[in-house]
């Protein structure tokens, strides 16, 4: 929970990286790899695409060149295989100019959010439940908005008015 990057014995907050406009990696700013378990040396001056899948070293490309050129951070989350498990992580790339405006780089910052993803994936697993329940219930339910008004009611409620579903959504129960 607490948001770290875990690799092996080294716990680090964020993990920092700067790519040039050909997807290289000029700086890795931390001490640990944008690509975990692989040794932040080996990656120096390599492309993305040399250690990343095709398909993400392209969209971590497209998102440093839109920080950029359009000289604003840019967000990105993406998955990555490790092992067994796929972990997420949400990356900020922004722009860096340097050499008296000669080079344009972006500055990625990239944490580890696979619990927030495994959360949000439950959240959706127990309201798909919920909402079964609800639906399957003989029981008349409903919800209403702060205003009072019907903003979702199940099959039995709206027929035990003699409505549809969609017909008593937005009434004053």
């Amino acid at each position: 929970a607490n948001g770290k990057i875990t690799l092996g014995d080294v716990d680090i907050e964020r993990v920092f990286f700067i790519l040039d406009r050909e997807a290289r990696f000029e700086e890795i700013l931390s001490s640990v790899s944008p690509v975990p378990g692989t040794p932040p040396e080996i990656i120096q001056g390599r492309r993305l695409s040399e250690v990343f899948p095709a398909e993400l070293a392209l969209a971590l490309h497209q998102t440093a060149l839109q920080a950029i050129e359009t000289r604003r951070t840019q967000h990105i989350e993406y998955q990555f295989p490790d092992h067994d498990n796929t972990r997420w992580f949400e990356g900020r790339a922004a722009p860096l100019v340097i050499d008296a405006g000669e080079r344009h780089l972006a500055v990625f910052i990239v944490r580890n959010i696979t619990e927030r993803k495994q959360a949000e994936q439950t959240v959706r697993e127990n309201e798909a439940r919920l909402r079964a329940i609800f639906e399957a219930s003989n029981t008349g339910f409903f919800f209403r908005d702060r205003a009072g008004l019907i903003i979702y009611a199940n099959d039995a409620y709206a027929h035990l008015f003699g409505y549809t579903r969609d017909e008593i959504v937005g009434l004053d129960p």
